[in-house]
C-alpha cells in the first residue's frame, strides 16, 4: 500500500502538468486578446491620472 506522501506526490505533479498545460494553451492561444486588454487599461489608468489632474488644477 502506498504511503500518504507519495500518493500526494502523484497527484500534485499531475496537478502541476495539467496547470502548465493549460497556462500554456492559454498564453499561446490567447495572447493577442490579453495584449489588448492591458493597452485598454493602460489607456483607462492614463485617462483618469490626466482627468484628475486637470480637475485638481495641479
Amino acid at each position: 500500500m502506498p504511503s500518504a506522501s507519495s500518493t500526494l506526490a502523484v497527484i500534485m505533479g499531475s496537478v502541476v502538468d495539467t496547470v502548465v498545460n493549460l497556462a500554456t494553451i492559454v498564453i499561446t492561444t490567447y495572447w493577442p486578446y490579453v495584449l489588448v486588454i492591458s493597452i485598454i487599461g493602460g489607456l483607462i489608468t492614463a485617462f483618469r491620472k490626466f482627468a484628475h489632474i486637470g480637475i485638481s488644477g495641479k
